[in-house]
């Protein structure tokens, strides 16, 4: 039925941005400062962390969109599932052990 309706359409749904237009650009101001900032890289340590979510993606994705309406987001996941966190580190001396949680 739904498919023969000229008003709606399958879609995907969007993610919520995570970063605005301005997040974006003031990160970018930051890394080009440090860029041209003179400092001894050696005291300097860069370390990052990434989450990994063991039962797949959020959720059903698609949804049947009614053109005349405004287009459905979807919430990211704060919590279930299980998940594993990996965490590491470099510097310009050496790299650290990279852990799993």
């Amino acid at each position: 039925m739904l498919h023969a309706n000229v008003e709606f359409v399958y879609k995907k749904r969007k993610g919520t941005p995570l970063l605005t237009s301005y997040h974006k650009d003031a990160r970018k101001m930051w890394a080009r400062q440090q860029v041209n900032c003179r400092r001894n890289w050696d005291d300097i340590i860069f370390s990052d962390e990434k989450k990994f979510n063991l039962d797949g993606p959020n959720g059903w994705q698609y949804y049947w969109h009614h053109l005349r309406h405004d287009e459905q987001l979807f919430s990211r996941r704060q919590n279930g599932g299980g998940s594993v966190m990996v965490w590491g580190a470099f510097s310009a001396k050496d790299h650290g052990n990279e852990y799993v949680f």
